[in-house]
């Protein structure tokens, strides 16, 4: 399974429980670091992680329509787009790009 798609999977699964802020659930993503857990981390990693994690989040959003981006109080919260539904299994474009639309003017 391709690495992306991997990644896109297990946070749609970590959302299933809450809404959450990015670094929450960049904390419950599996990572290819040796370290016991998030806490013993190194810093940049958390950094780095929570960055990717952001990415996939912005990728489900605005490619997948599957998660929403929720301001409370000055805290970014992700949740599942339940309108949209979660299943991947559903998506044929989960890992894939979808083709951009292009607007001709004259």
């Amino acid at each position: 399974m391709q690495m992306g798609l991997k990644k896109l999977k297990e946070i749609l699964a970590i959302l299933n429980k809450h809404p959450m802020p990015a670094f929450q659930i960049a904390s419950r993503m599996t990572w290819d670091i040796e370290a016991e857990n998030w806490d013993h981390f190194p810093v940049a990693q958390r950094w780095f992680a929570t960055g990717e994690a952001i990415a996939h989040l912005r990728y489900l959003e605005e490619e997948e329509e599957k998660v929403i981006r929720e301001n409370k109080d000055g805290l970014i919260f992700y949740s599942l787009n339940m309108q949209m539904g979660t299943d991947s299994a559903q998506s044929p474009f989960l890992g894939q790009k979808k083709r951009p639309v292009i607007k001709l003017t004259s």
